[in-house]
């Protein structure tokens, strides 16, 4: 039996405005993820996250322009027993022993926010 974890992990940019930050190593599905805008220097509204499992590469938030605190629960679209694509079915993301990557791009000029990991 498992038992959820939580992860913090806090993320400066650099002058360019990009970051690159990773969690410890976790497996299990990953079931939520926070992300908190710092109060004084917050990312700008122009951020793009992109958050991913590093060695399996699977998608867990990628999005543009985040403009403030959110709260998403990762999901990827399932397979039918055929080996297509469903367009009903979603499932939970799992993590395989592997560390989760965050990846800022135009968040501004040395800003931050951290993000909260849950993985069950």
């Amino acid at each position: 039996m498992s038992f959820p974890e939580r992860h913090t992990v806090s993320v400066t940019t650099a002058t360019g405005g990009g970051a690159t930050a990773f969690t410890p190593a976790v497996r299990g599905r990953v079931a939520m993820v926070t992300y908190t805008a710092a109060t004084g220097s917050p990312f700008a509204s122009t951020a793009d996250f992109t958050i991913t499992t590093e060695d399996t590469l699977q998608d867990l938030w990628v999005e543009s322009n985040i403009t403030a605190t959110q709260t998403i629960y990762p999901l990827t679209a399932g397979d039918l027993t055929t080996g297509t694509a469903s367009s009903l079915t979603e499932v939970p993301i799992n993590a395989a022993f592997e560390r989760l990557k965050i990846v800022i791009a135009q968040g501004g000029n040395t800003t931050n926010g951290t993000f909260m990991f849950v993985v069950a």
